[in-house]
């Protein structure tokens, strides 16, 4: 791929991520949100290009700032109010998926351990 075209794409990416930003305030939806979603229907997109990124690069460069945004606009009152219930069913639904998981698991093959 040329750089122009890569220039482009990038401008391009660019600009649907102000018009998604946008879309998602007039909606009263989180960005984040308009963000996956406008992401996800960019990928059935036919003609565009195949980009590959790193998965720990996603993780270094594009997860902190969508975090930080939802942290930053977190109504802190209500989360204080509910923090119990927050917790519980965070720890719980972990808890939860991993027993799940290692049943699931051990059905479908039962010669691995418990502890894998």
């Amino acid at each position: 791929m040329d750089p122009a075209e890569i220039f482009e794409l990038v401008v391009g990416m660019f600009l649907a991520v102000l018009v998604l930003h946008y879309l998602a305030l007039h909606l009263r939806l989180p960005p984040a949100v308009a963000l996956l979603l406008g992401g996800g229907a960019l990928a059935f997109v036919p003609g565009l290009p195949a980009i590959e990124l790193d998965p720990e690069l996603v993780l270094v460069i594009f997860l902190p700032p969508l975090l930080m945004d939802g942290a930053w606009f977190t109504a802190l009152a209500p989360f204080r109010r509910h923090l119990a219930g927050i917790a519980s069913l965070a720890i719980g639904a972990v808890v939860f998926t991993a027993v799940v998981v290692a049943v699931v698991a051990k059905l479908i093959l039962p010669e691995l351990p418990w502890a894998a």
